[in-house]
């Protein structure tokens, strides 16, 4: 069920809309759910998680789940407009016993690529808890996020209370920023991070794409 609905605001962030792409992730979320190995009980992390939309809609779609705790910035009003949704959904009725919301700067990762001393406490907690999947969409907007982003996934995937199988789902649209679309994956790799590229069609299923670095045609 896809819904939920969040409105738009205009906002010096991205966050203020939902983007396409997270309303691909939804479908394909659905779609692959049971060959995910999230089972009852499981914890799902979302960062740059914006109006809320696609963490709302898989904490109401699957209230088995332990935990779906979304992710934003303070910057911009970016947190507050994301409570705000959250809050507004539950005023209507909306099972979210298993949802919460957190600030997270990405910023706590720039210069040593770790968390700084003074403001990195809560963003620490939150990286060396137990996730079973993290989740994002379109989250790449800036050189700035090129770099940060890869270290913030590595941060959690390597957590200390993360399980072997924790992996991430990111939707990206490509060529909004050419640029930048090559250069995430590098950053992808210099952080150690394996990878799988798919072009997803709800109609058509997912398809192969090949790796964005060693296949001339993918971009």
């Amino acid at each position: 069920r896809f819904d939920v609905v969040c409105g738009h605001r205009a906002m010096t962030t991205t966050g203020g809309s939902t983007w396409a792409a997270a309303y691909l992730l939804a479908d394909f979320l659905e779609a692959a759910w049971p060959e995910l190995g999230v089972c009852v009980g499981g914890r799902v992390l979302e960062l740059g998680a914006g109006t809320g939309w696609l963490g709302l809609t898989l904490a109401r779609n699957q209230p088995g789940l332990e935990e779906v705790l979304l992710t934003e910035q303070a910057d911009g009003g970016a947190m507050a407009w994301l409570n705000d949704n959250v809050g507004e959904k539950r005023a209507e009725g909306l099972a979210l016993a298993n949802l919460r919301t957190q600030e997270l700067d990405w910023l706590q990762w720039e210069d040593t690529g770790g968390l700084c001393a003074a403001h990195g406490k809560a963003a620490s907690d939150i990286a060396e808890r137990h996730w079973d999947l993290l989740l994002g969409s379109d989250l790449i907007y800036s050189e700035l996020g090129v770099r940060l982003l890869p270290r913030v996934i590595r941060a959690f995937l390597e957590g200390a209370a993360a399980p072997a199988r924790c992996g991430m789902l990111y939707a990206h649209t490509l060529h909004r920023f050419d640029h930048f679309d090559l250069d995430f994956f590098r950053e992808l790799r210099a952080q150690g991070l394996a990878y799988r590229a798919v072009a997803w069609d709800g109609d058509q299923g997912e398809a192969p794409v090949g790796d964005p670095l060693e296949d001339g045609g993918f971009l």
